[in-house]
C-alpha cells in the first residue's frame, strides 16, 4: 500500500493555515509565542516576568548595560502578553 494525496489530505495534515483541526480560527501568538496553556496559571506567569527583571537587574549591576536591556525589554514584552493583551480570554 502506498501513500497518496488523497490519503494527506485526510489525515488533517494539509489544511488552511491559521485553522486548527476542528475549522476555529487560530490566534496568533506574537513575536514571543507565550499564549500557550503552560502560562495559564497565574504563578507561572508572574515568574516569568519577574525572572526576566530579575535578570535585567543582574546584568545592570555586572556592568552589561546592553544585556541588562536586552532584558529589561524581554520582560515588558512578557508581561505585556501574558498580562495586559487580553489573554486568556
Amino acid at each position: 500500500m502506498g501513500f497518496c494525496i488523497k490519503d494527506f489530505h485526510s489525515t488533517g495534515i494539509a489544511m488552511k493555515t491559521g485553522q486548527h483541526k476542528d475549522g476555529r480560527q487560530k490566534k496568533d501568538k506574537g513575536i514571543l509565542g507565550l499564549q500557550v496553556d503552560f502560562f495559564l496559571p497565574v504563578w507561572r506567569r508572574v515568574l516569568l516576568v519577574g525572572v526576566c527583571a530579575g535578570w535585567a537587574i543582574v546584568e545592570f549591576s555586572a556592568g552589561s548595560p546592553v544585556w541588562g536591556t536586552l532584558f529589561v525589554f524581554l520582560s515588558i514584552a512578557a508581561a505585556w502578553q501574558l498580562f495586559f493583551d487580553g489573554w486568556p480570554q
